[in-house]
């Protein structure tokens, strides 16, 4: 039974703040306004207290990739040397493929591992920089993952999820027309957020941005105090680039 949306958005903000170690993708990585549970207490402890349960059962049983290795071992998975592709990319993926997706009611949580772990390796083999097509590193990427996936050490890298993670990494792309299934969409969204990083006030940017974020699909994304937000992020002058 799917949760009530206002327990998936308080999920998807707790693992939002607290479940990455390091610096956080925003200083104050709040939920969107009016999308928070905060003024209602008492949803918002039981909503927490679903959380916790949740997260004792994938530890008591197991069953699921474990993020706490995928993140302790960064310094182990070889990213790109290419500016743009490196670990924060990827961090920022995983957490923003996860945020659009609970905001839209996807809280399944195998779907949610899926989906974190996919964003943190989707671009892992990445061979060219952001100005040239590399229409092969999705595949090259899903084999990188298989092996940081196998590495694994507490053993949740089982096969189904592995095989998981890595079918929507070879299938993930920001061209051609936008995906129908809920995990590539929410990669998408997450993906096209993501370029802002790119060229940051220059007119070829500038382009990317406009034609990525016309492309965005979750009514999260598509606002444009989301938009505003992740711009600033990575520095751009909104007013000198109309954006």
């Amino acid at each position: 039974m799917a949760q009530d949306p206002k327990t998936a958005l308080t999920n998807a903000e707790r693992w939002f703040r607290n479940q990455m170690p390091g610096q956080m993708v925003s200083p104050d990585a709040r939920l969107p306004s009016g999308m928070s549970v905060r003024k209602d207490r008492d949803t918002q402890v039981e909503a927490e207290g679903r959380f916790l349960e949740r997260d004792a059962n994938i530890r008591d049983h197991n069953q699921h990739l474990s993020p706490s290795v995928l993140f302790s071992n960064l310094l182990s998975i070889i990213y790109p040397s290419i500016p743009g592709y490196g670990p924060e990319h990827g961090k920022n993926t995983s957490q923003l493929s996860v945020y659009c997706a609970a905001t839209q009611g996807l809280t399944d949580v195998t779907q949610t591992e899926t989906l974190k772990a996919a964003g943190l390796l989707h671009d892992l083999g990445r061979a060219k920089p952001w100005t040239e097509n590399d229409k092969d590193h999705t595949l090259r990427s899903a084999e990188r993952a298989d092996v940081a996936i196998r590495s694994d050490p507490s053993g949740s890298g089982q096969r189904a999820m592995r095989e998981a993670v890595c079918s929507l990494i070879a299938r993930h792309t920001l061209a051609g027309t936008p995906p129908q299934d809920p995990l590539l969409r929410a990669l998408w969204d997450a993906d096209s957020l993501e370029c802002a990083r790119h060229g940051v006030n220059t007119a070829q940017g500038r382009t990317l941005v406009v034609e990525r974020y016309k492309r965005l699909l979750s009514p999260w994304a598509q606002r444009k105090a989301t938009q505003t937000k992740w711009l600033t992020k990575y520095g751009w002058d909104l007013k000198a680039w109309g954006l």
